[in-house]
């Protein structure tokens, strides 16, 4: 079977039977509207239908044409998108031109399309179900996705709305021909589901699909009897593939602290309900080895405020060994699980740290159900990743700098042996082709991908009493069970960790923390095959968690309910969750996808805003112009030894004529460039009766064309008048000569050697990076009508202007200067908030657009009904000034990272601990 012929003719039967489809649909619409019209209750509804049908009569063949051109667009786009693991050969004639599965501008219209999407499902459920299975087996997948499918309900919705958008009816009346005619067409749906399916079985494309089970390595603690499956692990459309795998069976652990679950948990002689509340650590019984990672976990919670103060914290408070809430003669430390009835209580109600009772009772952390004895020494628990002469806080720098890589680990192997570091080549240790990156899977990153594929909850599975739930932490002991080393061991506390303080940063709404809280088992993935992942700020999946946690707040005045970002937000996430390519392309991709609906989200926003982009972005076109045509003129004429005033009035102000008239008139431009070679030769000496009557034939044609590119170049008359007084005496001059001191060659030579200025060859590929030109800018406000603020030219006017940052002042910045230039430059995003002072009293502004050559902005300033336009380099002039300031100031993976390590050295500096970094987070 050639699944590229099955494919391709799928398609093209596809396309046939939707063309019958719309050809047999128009005539069905516009009869119905007529009678819905007479049968209206209101007027107004009459009205509306009866303008939706008179639009479909006079523009029926439009809207069918439009309809079967937006279907194949689509269709092409949804080949692109299928399964990952096999793309038909023919899917890649389809340029990035066609048309996207996801278009904003019908975002608010999501519902209305959820209910079409429905009626199609239900219409043609056993079609649909034979068909997605079918596209299963075709794309060598096990698991039956709809919106893998490409002939997926989706776009028929899709195709009908922007069909009728074409149209550009009015709201009402589009809403109303769009219900119509998507109602109309649901037998339709039926028809060409069954067609195609009759298609695939005449192939052999069988509609049942062998599934295969993957089942894990069992866990040295897993108990042999079936644990159930946890109350919130979601369900999965893919017919039963995920059945019996580890995540059905991993018990419930919400911070997967102390021993794995399922280890046979008793002492002898001790009842079974002390068992389940016996905290690790103390008097006569074991100390497990992952203490301190658990001690830093507690740090980390007490910080959030969601859990008691750690016990070594308590003792210091209490000035002794005996802590609050602990059993008498027992030495526990409060709140570490008590079991309820014992003296002391349990843990406080609502603290995720899954000790003691809560564990018990959450099932599975500390089982109430048999065992009575240690665990066999040969199941050995946790690997403790912090050595006993390291801290913690040093062994997270470490990390987080890329700094102590061959470091003796905790079990005596260098860390390098663990974790193969690229040393910032993404190639080394990496193999795999075709534009992506695929790493080395270990048996803990395929168990992770798993997760991320069958364990990964709803938005609202997400939410557990109003905390976002930390899902690595709940799998903790699991998957320590599988980390081979210490390094995998660390990544995973640490990235859990992460995840506590992005999870409960309040900087950030609630809705975009749960969204990121999904990403947990992806980024864990990414984290343990790219170590990069924690040494490089600009990592793609770093830039992302952080630009989507920083714009949600900036365009809540645009989208006040929210509605659109959490739609933009949740299709990226589901995108990345859904992927099963390797590698770092599709966070960039959903980067630039994120950004471009920021912008598009700014510049709809405000027609002025749209506006001053079209200023900026044509005062950035005609300096780059100005350069090359400066340039290029300045190359030739560094052949001649010319006079000051010329070479200054030819590199600048005819540099300038030239490039004016090229944007109406090229033969004009071309005329003033033809100028140059023959002035220069004009003002030559002429002792010779031949060329000084040559030169006076040719002084009115100069003269002519020197007028009118003076006018082009914007120069005052007084200016003008001084460039042709400067030409008269040189003429003069010229004319007057008795001898030369070198021959002067004809005029046809020196042409000759302005050949390159003349006919410019096309420019290469490379742009150039254009300056901000405040005259260009004024120029193009001018010719486009535009209102805006310059802010550069506010600022120049003050009585004290604004001193230049230590980047422009020094040949040589600091190694800390050329970081915060750095960081600067990465906040200046599209939809970002910021704090600027030009008038001795600060206001919020928001940065509404960023040039593509990061040299100018635009911004919106509240209560300034104008935008206003700065250059960066005045931008961070004020910043350096303290006249303006990122509400955000640092993002927020960076945030988590700092939170960490201030916890980490908190534990450290911990009474009765060896420890004390005393070093400030990166």
């Amino acid at each position: 079977m050639d699944r590229n012929a099955v494919l391709a003719q799928t398609r093209k039967e596809f396309l046939k039977a939707f063309a019958e489809a719309v050809d047999a649909l128009t005539p069905v619409s516009m009869q119905r509207l007529n009678e819905l019209a007479d049968i209206a209750a209101t007027a107004a509804d009459r009205f509306t239908r009866f303008d939706a049908r008179t639009a479909l009569f006079k523009r029926e063949a439009e809207l069918r044409l439009q309809m079967n051109q937006k279907m194949e667009g689509l269709l092409n786009r949804a080949f692109q998108t299928a399964y990952s693991t096999f793309r038909p050969s023919f899917a890649d004639a389809f340029t990035q031109t066609t048309l996207s599965l996801i278009d904003t501008s019908a975002q608010d219209e999501e519902m209305r399309m959820d209910n079409i999407m429905r009626r199609y499902r239900n219409a043609a459920e056993q079609q649909l179900r034979d068909l997605n299975i079918r596209m299963a087996v075709l794309f060598g997948q096990e698991d039956i996705k709809e919106r893998e499918n490409p002939f997926r309900p989706y776009l028929f919705t899709r195709c009908i709305t922007q069909s009728v958008e074409t149209l550009h009816l009015e709201a009402e009346t589009a809403s109303v021909l769009i219900d119509q005619l998507a109602s109309d067409l649901t037998e339709w749906v039926v028809r060409i589901y069954e067609s195609l399916n009759e298609h695939l079985a005449s192939e052999g494309i069988a509609s049942t699909l062998q599934l295969k089970i993957r089942r894990s390595k069992p866990s040295p603690w897993q108990p042999n009897q079936q644990q159930p499956a946890p109350a919130h692990a979601p369900e999965h459309m893919d017919g039963g593939a995920h059945d019996g795998n580890f995540v059905g069976e991993m018990p419930f652990n919400p911070a997967g602290l102390g021993m794995p679950g399922g280890m046979p948990q008793g002492f002898p002689g001790m009842p079974q309900g002390m068992q389940q509340g016996m905290p690790q650590g103390m008097p006569g019984f074991p100390q497990p080895q992952s203490d301190r990672s658990d001690q830093l976990l507690q740090f980390v919670q007490h910080a959030l405020g969601l859990g008691p103060e750690p016990a070594a914290m308590q003792a210091h408070a209490q000035g002794g060994g005996m802590l609050p809430g602990g059993a008498p003669g027992m030495g526990m430390p409060a709140g570490m699980g008590m079991p309820g009835g014992m003296p002391g209580g349990p843990a406080p109600a609502g603290w995720p740290g899954g000790w003691g009772a809560q564990a018990a009772a959450a099932g599975g952390q500390f089982g109430a159900a048999g065992g009575a004895g240690a665990a066999p020494a040969s199941e050995a628990p946790r690997r403790n990743w912090l050595s006993a002469t390291q801290g913690v806080g040093e062994a997270l720098r470490n990390l987080f700098t890329g700094n102590g890589r061959g470091a003796p680990a905790s079990d005596g192997y260098a860390a390098e042996d663990h974790l193969p570091y690229h040393d910032g080549d993404l190639g080394a240790g990496i193999s795999g082709g075709g534009g992506g990156t695929t790493f080395q899977h270990t048996p803990l990153s395929g168990m992770v991908e798993e997760l991320q594929y069958a364990a990964t909850p709803t938005v609202d599975q997400i939410m557990d009493n109003g905390r976002i739930r930390n899902l690595i932490l709940e799998a903790r002991s699991r998957l320590a069970d599988v980390a081979k080393d210490n390094s995998e061991q660390m990544i995973i506390d640490t990235v859990a960790m992460l995840f506590e303080f992005i999870l409960s940063d309040t900087e950030v709404p609630a809705e975009v923390r749960a969204q990121l809280g999904r990403l947990q088992f992806l980024v864990l993935k990414t984290a343990l095959l790219d170590p990069q992942f924690f040494t490089q700020s600009h990592h793609p999946a770093r830039m992302l968690v952080n630009r989507i946690g920083s714009i949600s707040l900036g365009l809540r005045s645009l989208d006040p309910t929210g509605e659109r970002i959490s739609v933009e937000i949740r299709q990226i996430i589901e995108t990345l969750l859904a992927d099963k390519t390797e590698g770092l392309a599709l966070f960039g991709a959903m980067l630039d996808e994120f950004d471009a609906f920021i912008a598009r989200e700014l510049r709809n926003a405000n027609s002025a805003v749209g506006k001053a982009v079209e200023a900026i972005e044509t005062a950035e076109n005609h300096t780059v112009e100005y350069a090359r045509v400066s340039g290029t003129l300045g190359d030739a004429l560094s052949a001649y030894r010319l006079d000051g005033f010329l070479q200054e009035f030819l590199v600048n102000d005819w540099a300038h004529a030239i490039e004016r008239a090229g944007r109406v008139d090229p033969d004009r431009a071309l005329s003033y460039r033809l100028l140059v070679p023959d002035l220069i030769w004009s003002i030559a000496p002429k002792v010779g009766a031949g060329e000084r009557k040559q030169l006076l034939s040719m002084i009115p044609g100069i003269l002519a064309t020197l007028r009118s590119g003076l006018e082009d170049s914007g120069l005052p008359r007084a200016e003008q008048q001084k460039v042709l007084t400067w030409l008269a005496e040189s003429h003069r001059l010229a004319l007057s000569a008795t001898h030369v001191p070198a021959p002067v060659p004809p005029v046809e030579m020196v042409r000759e050697n302005f050949v390159h200025f003349l006919a410019p060859e096309p420019q290469e590929d490379t742009p150039q990076i254009p300056v901000f030109d405040r005259h260009m800018v004024t120029e193009a406000i001018n010719e486009l009508d535009v209102e805006l603020d310059l802010i550069d030219h506010m600022l120049e006017t003050e009585e004290q202007p604004l001193p230049p940052t230590p980047i422009e002042a020094q040949t040589t910045a600091t190694e800390e200067e050329i970081a915060q230039d750095k960081a600067v430059d990465l906040g200046l995003q599209g939809g970002v908030t910021v704090e600027v002072n030009l008038d001795g009293h600060p206001s919020r502004a928001r940065l509404d657009w960023v040039s593509t050559s990061s040299t100018t902005l635009v911004l919106t300033i509240e209560g300034n009904d104008k935008p206003s336009v700065v250059s960066v380099k005045m931008f961070k002039r004020l910043l350096a000034a303290g006249r303006a300031r990122f509400l955000e100031s640092t993002p927020l993976f960076e945030r988590a990272i700092n939170a960490l390590l201030t916890s980490a050295d908190k534990m450290d500096s911990a009474p009765g601990n060896p420890f004390n970094s005393g070093k400030a987070a990166v």
